[in-house]
């Protein structure tokens, strides 16, 4: 299985190319910073538009948190 990676993956254009790949196939893993409530809507519309979408939180200014949102994605999803 493909695993895509977007960054600002839960909002706006970011959100858009989180969809699109989605549809495409294969599973995006859509990173966002701060929102947690628009991050959850755009979990729960994907599931039920059928996309196969997860979303994760991390602080990509950080290089830490960017090494752990990276395992924690290959972790889940090879």
């Amino acid at each position: 299985m493909t695993v895509t990676m977007v960054t600002g993956g839960t909002r706006g254009i970011g959100a858009a190319i989180s969809r699109r790949v989605a549809a495409e196939g294969g599973h995006v893993a859509a990173v966002y910073r701060a929102d947690v409530a628009a991050a959850g809507q755009f979990a729960t519309d994907a599931k039920a538009d059928g996309l196969s979408i997860s979303v994760h939180r991390a602080e990509l200014a950080d290089v830490a948190a960017c090494a752990n949102v990276a395992a924690e994605i290959a972790g889940a999803f090879g």
